[in-house]
């Protein structure tokens, strides 16, 4: 009884994770965008006027997050993003102003 049970709760689990990651999205369809792009650019306004630059991979997820203000001339942050086959982040790194964090 105790190996039956092991084996339909091991058959469950295995089921649930392969539905999660059948499900998990790319970052251009977080952001509801269609299409295959490479980049895109958000401008915000107000007491701290910036711009946000994304660079997808080919399969849609995020590859590089740069952060521009004052006039979008000075960088203050960049964020760089590796994948392994499965879509799961294998290596981040980030830089603030010029450095490695």
């Amino acid at each position: 009884m105790k190996i039956a049970f092991k084996y339909i709760l091991t058959l469950i689990i295995c089921l649930f994770v392969s539905n999660v990651q059948a499900k998990r999205k790319t970052d251009l369809e977080k952001f509801e965008i269609k299409g295959n792009i490479k980049e895109m650019r958000i401008h915000h306004t107000g007491e701290k006027p910036c711009e946000k630059i994304y660079r997808f991979d080919e399969n849609g997820n995020t590859i590089e997050k740069i952060m521009l203000k004052e006039g979008r001339t000075i960088q203050t942050s960049k964020e760089e993003y590796k994948y392994d086959s499965l879509k799961n982040i294998i290596k981040y790194s980030r830089h603030i102003n010029g450095e490695y964090k």
